[in-house]
């Protein structure tokens, strides 16, 4: 999977990257880092997992901007399950995310 360079949330360009590791963390497939606008997603996922994982990480991106510094971990999965399923049955319109 192609992820794109940039998402912008709510006016803010989060940078998107693959990498081979996350920083500081072995055991995340990725991570929102919000001081310098990041979004690191691991480079070894097959493409159904990445595309998963960069909902969950764009997710994280819009409850941060949204205000909201505390994140419950488990309704984000439960949420980026649901729009990562619901944006895959959309086809080409949404392409972009998926």
């Amino acid at each position: 999977m192609k992820l794109p360079n940039e998402v912008n949330v709510s006016g803010i360009n989060y940078r998107v990257s693959e990498v081979n590791q996350i920083e500081h963390d072995d055991a995340n497939w990725g991570v929102t880092i919000y001081e310098t606008h990041q979004i690191q997603i691991k480079k070894s996922l097959d493409k159904e997992r990445k595309r998963q994982i960069f909902i969950h990480e764009v997710l994280h991106a819009v409850f941060f901007e949204s205000g909201y510094k505390e994140h419950d971990e488990e309704m984000i999965d439960r949420i980026s399950t649901t729009l990562a399923g619901t944006l895959k049955k959309q086809g080409n319109s949404l392409n972009y995310l998926v």
